[in-house]
């Protein structure tokens, strides 16, 4: 008998293994049986037909995965939606009664989404030490970041904006090597959608490349939060892979969460969005309800007349996005926006290799109200405001494989290195016009644009446009007064 103890231990350690290797990993065994459907929408009126896709949503039914443009002259639009067993006859029905065609892209969703299951099995990290071979957990971000100002004294620093919901820290890292306290700021987000994992790799790996890239934190501050939507970020890993929005309560008790990027308070609550709490954009009871809202708005308003720049990180699709999102018509500075926006696509391209589209979050994608971007401009002023969509175009979506993880990092670190520079050849032409310009009551003397811009230079940065249509650089004042029209002379 106690020669057989060994061979049963034997047996029931092996087959513990093969159940923990071979069981569906739970954030995936949801969608098990689910399709995913690209549904081409050329109805006649795609934006309506895009705005009832959400308002169906339901998370144990039927999920919108993305939306964009064809861009082509039709101006129709694809949409990838995951439905479930249960639920797919009927919407096949529903979609075959409007005349809209589908393909099945994905036979088995649970299946695409196993390719994640390998390394969140892996041993967690030491504490500190970061990766970019596999996607971290937000307790080892969390590590890295609180480790940052030990290993980078006089570098960086780390503050908690906020706690979310469930209790989890947001925390900015702020980086500077310059000696100036009234330095231009860029600041940048990451992990506002909870299921997009290459953004906070992204923003870690953007983190890590400033502490080693002096020349570009001298003239210039960063300030990154790695992860927006830490809740969201987690209940991906233990729960539901392919979840959106935060965990904050909702007026629905079938139904959870906050789409953040679409929370904002301009123009909240208009097209591209939802009221629906079972839907992945659900606008939330109010504008600026939820705390993570809240703690991003806060960090910026801080330093409100030194963010020169704000870009926000996504995946997928390889778009760099501009405002307007909340309708099809651009801001009076959407020149500087399309012209800076394609310097960091080509930065992208020199790099990877990869092309991202540049344009207006609606007229590339579709109208999308109260989102961080149109907020930075509307209400903050941040002239150069963008949504960084990083890789790829679809074929691995939302589940990147680890390999392509640095690949993705370094194209988001390529568009930032191109901005930053940007953003210090103008701080740097605005302060020498201003050591230039003439005693008071001096006539014929140049101008402070006409300084900044040679001859032959069509561009006309915004921060040198006064925020509200006047000459010269902004006044005091500025903080308080904001009024829409500052950058709503649009342009259809």
């Amino acid at each position: 008998m106690a020669k057989e103890r060994p061979s049963v231990l034997l047996f029931l350690f092996s087959l513990t293994f093969l159940l923990v290797h071979t069981l569906p990993y739970e954030p995936n065994a949801k969608y098990i049986g689910w399709q995913v459907k690209q549904v081409r929408l050329d109805d006649g009126s795609p934006e309506a037909l895009v705005q009832d896709l959400y308002d169906l949503e339901d998370p144990n039914l039927l999920q919108v995965l993305r939306v964009s443009r064809v861009q082509d002259e039709t101006d129709c639009g694809l949409a990838e939606i995951a439905v479930a067993p249960n639920y797919e006859e009927e919407f096949s029905n529903a979609l075959a009664a409007r005349g809209l065609n589908y393909t099945t892209v994905i036979a088995d969703l649970a299946t695409k989404l196993s390719m994640d299951e390998p390394f969140l099995r892996r041993a967690d990290l030491l504490r500190g030490v970061a990766t970019f071979e596999r996607f971290m957990s937000f307790e080892e971000i969390q590590a890295h970041v609180e480790e940052l100002p030990k290993q980078y004294p006089g570098q960086v620093k780390m503050q908690e904006l906020d706690r979310t919901t469930e209790n989890r820290p947001i925390y900015l890292v702020t980086i500077h090597s310059g000696s100036s306290k009234k330095s231009p700021v860029i600041f940048v987000d990451g992990g506002m959608h909870a299921r997009e994992w290459a953004s906070p790799a992204a923003a870690l790996f953007l983190v890590g490349h400033l502490l080693e890239s002096p020349a570009l934190t001298r003239d210039v501050e960063w300030r990154i939060v790695p992860v927006l939507n830490p809740d969201g970020y987690v209940y991906t890993w233990t729960t539901d892979r392919m979840w959106r929005k935060n965990r904050g309560a909702t007026r629905s008790l079938l139904c959870t969460g906050v789409d953040i990027n679409r929370n904002f308070d301009y123009h909240w609550g208009e097209s591209g969005s939802s009221k629906q709490p079972c839907s992945s954009i659900y606008q939330g009871m109010t504008p600026s309800s939820e705390p993570e809202t809240n703690a991003l708005i806060s960090a910026v308003l801080e330093v409100k007349r030194r963010v020169k720049a704000y870009v926000s990180l996504h995946a997928y699709g390889q778009y760099i996005l501009y405002p307007w999102g909340y309708r099809r018509t651009t801001p009076k500075n959407s020149a500087e926006l399309e012209e800076v926006g394609k310097g960091m696509a080509e930065a992208i391209t020199k790099a990877q290799g990869k092309v991202f589209a540049v344009g207006s979050s609606a007229k590339l994608l579709y109208p999308a109200s109260g989102a961080s971007d149109d907020w930075a401009l509307g209400v903050a002023k941040v002239p150069l405001s963008y949504t960084l969509e990083l890789r790829d175009e679809g074929a691995a979506g939302f589940v990147l494989p680890p390999n392509q993880i640095i690949p993705a990092a370094n194209e988001a670190w390529a568009a930032m290195k191109y901005l930053g520079e940007y953003v210090a050849t103008q701080e740097a032409r605005t302060r020498e016009a201003g050591s230039a310009a003439p005693a008071a009551g001096q006539r014929d003397a140049p101008s402070i644009r006409t300084a900044a811009h040679p001859v032959g230079h069509d561009l006309l940065p915004m921060f040198l446009d006064g925020f509200a249509g006047a000459d010269g650089v902004d006044s005091e004042s500025d903080e308080s007064d904001s009024s829409e029209e500052s950058f709503s002379d649009e342009v259809v």
